[in-house]
């Protein structure tokens, strides 16, 4: 019993070391008073981010818009208030 249950701490130890943790990194003015702000738009994503699926891309974009829809902005491609950049990326 004692044999099996440290290989079942081992395995959980290793498994759990396995897991990486989420870098996120945003830049903004910090002077600037969002509140006047009332619709974005996107920038292109990057030609060089071919290492992030169209997948995870989707659910990111995703994620944003139902945010800002949260906090009343409104996606709007012809005359945004502000655009949105993204560069986003996974390292081994």
């Amino acid at each position: 019993m004692t044999t099996y249950r440290t290989i079942l701490i081992a395995l959980i130890s290793l498994y759990l070391s396995a897991c990486s943790s989420l870098i996120v990194n945003h830049d903004y003015n910090q002077q600037t008073d969002f509140s006047k702000f009332k619709s974005y738009d996107w920038l292109p994503f990057a030609e060089n981010m071919k290492n992030v699926d169209e997948f995870n891309r989707a659910r990111f974009v995703t994620a944003v818009e139902n945010n800002l829809d949260t906090k009343g902005l409104i996606h709007n491609s012809t005359k945004p208030d502000l655009k949105i950049a993204v560069h986003f990326g996974k390292q081994r």
